[in-house]
């Protein structure tokens, strides 16, 4: 942070971060909730796990393009209000599912194959709407933020998914116990509706929108933005040579949102004593990791000095924990340790390549487009993990699966290693 800033404009970037932590929290538990349901729907619905698992494929295909277009759309229109809509969109689709599902269980609308494409629909627009919020937050901090501070300020925003995770694998067997898994539906579009509440009252004021937090510029150029005119999409792809990093990124989607998702199920067929609420508080010991995880990826990153080796060395650890998975299923505790290790890493992972990454793009004018076109990926990877691991534990079980899981970490360790060159030298990211 400069140094002639003063003791007002510090605590009005201590608000934005807060403001920022908050409605990234609201994101995660309206986007989170239905992984977090599916074993309860299982138990209540006649429909099989890849049926049931459609609303979340949806979901994630719809983030992922949804990604890319935002990206676009920041270019014409304000962050700030693409952001709320965002918010209010996403809480009334959380509000539609708890409908939907509870007017199939207590009438015939929807009959048992129809209802899976209905919450696929509902669950789609969700994605949509969570995709606005992202490119958003990501183009505003690198505005607002010297890129130091920016680091720092990925690091504690990046923590809120960990404590919305945490928060909704708690949420959801409290629900269950008091009634229904709906209600964590409900009480999570709330929450979404409170954080597009204060969004909009923090930053429809003049003098607390994000703009007037800009750091300091030593040109005419309108604070976060550059000379340079926008970069197009397939510059920034292969011009930049980023492609090859998006697969990495795309891979460590599938690990992070897919094992996160099917491991209450896991815990369930695995472990038959378990219920369905108790395997899904099983499940909240991963976010808890994950923040351990995103403050000690800060602290590499800084000491390496390159997001891209930061990123190999957690895919490495990721790729030792799921070569070990398969050798400890028959006891549960050392199978919870060792999904949380590599659901851990790979959020590691993605904040040195989700999150901190694209703002080395603003010197290319294309800071939003880069977030959300890096974001596109990682949700390609987390639409295929939703119905491809459902697939493979159906046809070759869950210690298979596991193997396959270390494959796709150590593709990403070796792409990170080896193919990212170019993408090092435009980007100027330092070297050992």
């Amino acid at each position: 942070m400069p140094q002639t800033i003063t003791a007002n404009q510090k605590a009005r970037y201590r608000r934005l971060i807060a403001l920022c932590w908050f409605v990234y929290f609201a994101s995660y538990l309206t986007r989170q909730n239905y992984a977090a349901a599916l074993a309860p729907m299982l138990a209540e619905f006649e429909i099989d796990k890849a049926r049931l698992s459609l609303a979340s494929t949806a979901g994630f295909i719809a983030y992922g393009v949804g990604q890319l277009c935002c990206g676009l759309l920041l270019r014409r229109l304000r962050a700030e209000k693409l952001l709320f809509g965002g918010l209010l969109t996403t809480a009334g689709c959380n509000v539609l599912l708890a409908a939907v599902t509870t007017a199939y269980t207590h009438g015939d609308a929807f009959t048992a194959q129809s209802l899976p494409w209905i919450m696929a629909a509902v669950w789609g627009v969700n994605g949509f709407a969570q995709a606005m919020l992202w490119p958003s937050l990501v183009l505003l901090m690198a505005r607002a933020f010297t890129p130091e501070e920016y680091k720092r300020a990925c690091v504690s925003v990046s923590v809120a998914s960990s404590f919305g995770t945490v928060a909704v694998y708690l949420l959801v067997p409290l629900c269950v116990r008091l009634g229904s898994w709906r209600g964590a539906f409900l009480i999570c579009a709330v929450l979404a509706l409170a954080a597009a509440i204060l969004w909009q009252y923090q930053t429809g004021r003049r003098q607390n929108s994000i703009a007037s937090l800009a750091k300091p510029q030593d040109s005419d150029v309108r604070p976060g933005e550059t000379a340079a005119p926008p970069m197009g999409v397939a510059k920034l792809l292969f011009g930049l040579g980023l492609f090859p990093l998006l697969i990495a990124v795309a891979l460590q989607g599938i690990l992070r949102d897919g094992v996160t998702t099917w491991m209450p199920v896991l815990v369930t067929e695995g472990y038959p004593n378990f219920s369905a609420s108790k395997s899904v508080l099983t499940a909240a010991v991963l976010p808890l990791f994950a923040v351990l995880s995103i403050r000690l990826a800060g602290r590499v990153e800084r000491r390496l000095g390159s997001e891209f080796k930061g990123a190999a060395l957690f895919f490495a650890l990721g790729t030792a924990a799921a070569v070990a998975l398969p050798l400890v299923m028959q006891w549960l505790p050392l199978t919870v340790a060792l999904l949380a290790l590599l659901t851990g890493c790979m959020h590691g992972v993605n904040l040195m390549l989700v999150c901190q990454l694209p703002a080395r793009f603003e010197r290319f004018n294309c800071t939003g487009l880069a977030a959300g076109l890096i974001n596109a990926f990682t949700y390609l990877g987390s639409s295929v993990s939703m119905f491809g691991i459902a697939l493979l534990a159906e046809h070759i079980g869950w210690r298979s699966t596991a193997a396959v899981w270390a494959a796709i970490a150590l593709t990403g360790t070796l792409i990170c290693l080896l193919c990212t060159g170019k993408a090092r030298r435009n980007l100027q990211v330092t070297e050992l």
